[in-house]
């Protein structure tokens, strides 16, 4: 019985025109979720699910150290915007949030950000 292959291979055959070298671990709370890649504004991510990769592209600026408190941050912002609205997770509120997001961004910090939605096709909720 051969040994599962590791998470890296898993990307890597899955998409066979990524050099591994332009690979980086994603981590979010210290804990690994996949990697990601950034090709300019944008970012390309492989997460972990199953023995799958996700592929996700998403704003690269997510991944840039020297905004990683404004977008903890913003995010907090925007939840706390939603609840004082009345706004109440269900299928659907990733949408509602990702706006709110955008306009904290936008109004609060000088950034454009790109949501998921904006950055790939497909339904999210």
């Amino acid at each position: 019985m051969s040994a599962p292959p590791s998470s890296k291979n898993v990307v890597l055959n899955a998409y066979k025109e990524v050099p591994e070298s332009w690979l980086k671990l994603w981590e979010e709370h210290g804990k690994p979720v996949g990697y990601y890649l950034l090709d300019g504004e944008l970012a390309w991510t492989f997460r972990f699910v199953g023995q799958a990769a996700w592929r996700e592209v998403v704003d690269a600026q997510e991944f840039d150290p020297k905004l990683e408190k404004a977008f903890a941050d913003a995010r907090k912002r925007a939840e706390v915007n939603l609840t004082a609205r009345g706004v109440v997770r269900r299928l659907g509120y990733c949408h509602t949030y990702w706006a709110e997001l955008k306009k904290v961004f936008r109004e609060d910090y000088n950034i454009r950000w790109w949501c998921p939605t904006d950055l790939n096709e497909g339904t999210y909720d």
